[in-house]
């Protein structure tokens, strides 16, 4: 320290001409120059940090987010009241006193009809088109197309419309085991079966046709 300040004294002629202050202000000022941009990029490399973690963090939340609200929907498409709301059961059937369309209602299975003409003409009408849950009586059904009545109608369905499913139902015990549309229909039932019977069924059939969407 001693030193410095003999040089002051000895050169202050010097130091204190206008030459002298203009290399000081020169020097002080790249220092300044250079510790401002030290700082900037130290700054600047904090930024960058944060930025970094923040689009790391939001990379790793939003796959969960999203995984949680597609479960969310299947679990609720998958709930029984969703399959009941969204189901069209339709019966063919001459009798249009049959109480299990009116307990399928009542039941939560509203979209559950009857086909107004049980002598089918054509299976291209909106109701079979629209119905995912078709029950055909073998008796009395589809006369004039089919000479085996509703049993030649559960074929032609069934071949029509694979991704239906077709329930043959009758109160008749017996029916021919060797006709095609045994085979072909997704299952059988008889029509004075309790209408649990029926409702267990129909979830049964509803719940695969629903998976498979």
């Amino acid at each position: 320290m001693e030193h410095i300040i003999n040089w002051i004294i000895t050169n202050k002629e010097w130091l204190f001409s206008g030459l002298g202050i203009t290399i000081i202000v020169f020097v002080v000022k790249n220092l300044l120059t250079k510790k401002n941009r030290s700082e900037d990029k130290k700054t600047l490399s904090q930024s960058n940090s944060q930025a970094q973690n923040v689009t790391v963090n939001l990379a790793q939340s939003q796959p969960s987010a999203i995984s949680a609200k597609s479960n969310e929907i299947e679990s609720t498409a998958l709930t029984i009241e969703g399959i009941k709301a969204q189901t069209n059961i339709l019966f063919i059937d001459n009798d249009k006193k049959f109480k299990i369309v009116s307990i399928l209602k009542k039941a939560g299975w509203k979209n559950t009809s009857f086909l107004p003409d049980a002598d089918v003409k054509n299976i291209n009408v909106e109701k079979i088109k629209n119905a995912h849950i078709i029950f055909v009586d073998i008796k009395d059904v589809g006369k004039t197309l089919y000479k085996d009545e509703g049993l030649g109608l559960v074929a032609d369905l069934k071949k029509k419309y694979k991704e239906k499913k077709v329930v043959i139902y009758s109160a008749i015990p017996e029916h021919s085991l060797f006709h095609e549309a045994i085979k072909l229909a997704d299952d059988q039932i008889p029509k004075n079966s309790q209408a649990a019977e029926f409702i267990s069924l129909i979830e049964s059939l509803a719940d695969d046709i629903w998976k498979k969407i």
